[in-house]
């Protein structure tokens, strides 16, 4: 009966305010029947570009009915459907109806339950959507063989700049076949790959294949299990991507040696902007090495080095070495045993810093005196 309720309130918003663009229904408790109800109300909404149904439990029935109505709306460019508990059957049906959405350029189907069948159909139908530039299928339950079948299909996608396929269970087969397949995507800009098990020689067989994607501008490889080694290897695979702009290596126990490698491999990538290396086990020793490397890459912006226990002696050597970073922009230290004399230290040094912008100093214990 709720959602029936709902089904109204929006018939009288669209009719006192037909130009409405954006909907945001986020636990209304729809249900698939509610989901139903309201997507026979939103067809007709001539200019509606943003749907958020996340929390929804419209299960599989209520996808493919939403489905059903959304492809006739005419201006729908963002859709949300997160958190639905929708499984292989429903994510089919939606794909073979909003491939015939006119204008969808951003679908956000992460944590549903999909698994390998369901993301192997809707693969197949949307890699047909003529404008759609953005896929989250993140916490999906995509094992290796449904990874492989998503990306066999999706590198045909004319449109596609950004899929995030973060926390599934990709593993070393799954990653590298993602990562085989989409080389050739001709569009894809962003590749979210986090949180995957993709460990030591996944990580480096992915970098060979990707180092070829012509357009790939950002990667993340966060909560993998890359070690010193592997960091290594797919640095320096990485360093050769003609477009890749930012890196996400967090969450990985790369540590001193790592770190060093790392730095010394992308200090040549020249347009590389951001890194990520927080939570990455690296130290003073580790952060010194990187900072020597990295005051010579000449396009790099933004680098994260947070929760890496680096104290005071590792801002000092941080701040020497960064002073003379010529692009940096914003450098996050938070979270590093920084006392007073390190933030001293970075003062006296950033100071000279000639496009610094931002210092993070978070969750650290520089005190007054620091301050």
């Amino acid at each position: 009966m709720a959602a029936l309720f709902v089904a109204e309130d929006v018939r009288r918003r669209l009719q006192e305010d037909p130009g409405l663009q954006t909907l945001s229904l986020a636990g209304a408790r729809l249900g698939a029947a509610g989901a139903e109800a309201v997507a026979r109300e939103l067809r007709h909404a001539p200019s509606l570009q943003t749907l958020h149904l996340r929390h929804n439990d419209i299960g599989d029935a209520g996808a493919e009915a939403l489905a059903r109505e959304l492809r006739h709306a005419p201006s729908l460019q963002r859709l949300g459907l997160g958190h639905n508990d929708i499984g292989a059957a429903g994510g089919e049906a939606l794909a073979r109806e909003l491939r015939h959405a006119p204008s969808l350029q951003s679908l956000d189907l992460r944590y549903n339950d999909m698994g390998d069948a369901g993301v192997e159909a809707l693969a197949r139908e949307l890699r047909h959507a003529p404008r759609l530039q953005s896929l989250d299928l993140s916490f999906n339950s995509i094992g290796p063989a449904g990874a492989e079948a998503l990306a066999r299909e999706l590198r045909h996608a004319p449109s596609l700049q950004t899929l995030h396929l973060s926390f599934n269970v990709l593993r070393r087969a799954g990653a590298e076949a993602v990562a085989r397949e989409l080389r050739h995507a001709p569009s894809l800009q962003a590749l979210n790959l986090g949180d995957n098990d993709i460990g030591a020689a996944g990580a480096e067989g992915l970098a060979r294949e990707l180092r070829h994607a012509p357009s790939l501008q950002s990667l993340d490889l966060s909560g993998n299990d890359i070690g010193p080694a592997a960091a290594e290897g797919l640095a320096r695979e990485l360093r050769h991507a003609p477009s890749l702009q930012s890196l996400d290596l967090s969450f990985n126990g790369i540590g001193a040696a790592g770190a060093e490698a790392v730095a010394r491999e992308l200090r040549h990538a020249s347009r590389l902007q951001t890194l990520n290396l927080s939570d990455t086990k690296i130290g003073a020793a580790g952060a010194e090495a990187l900072a020597r490397e990295l005051r010579h890459a000449p396009s790099l912006q933004a680098l994260n080095l947070g929760n890496n226990y680096i104290g005071d002696a590792g801002a000092e050597a941080v701040a020497r070495e960064l002073r003379h970073a010529p692009s940096l922009q914003s450098l996050d230290l938070s979270e590093n045993d920084i006392g007073p004399a390190g933030a001293e230290a970075l003062a006296r040094e950033l100071r000279h810093a000639p496009s610094l912008q931002s210092l993070d100093l978070c969750h650290n214990d520089i005190g007054p005196a620091g301050g």
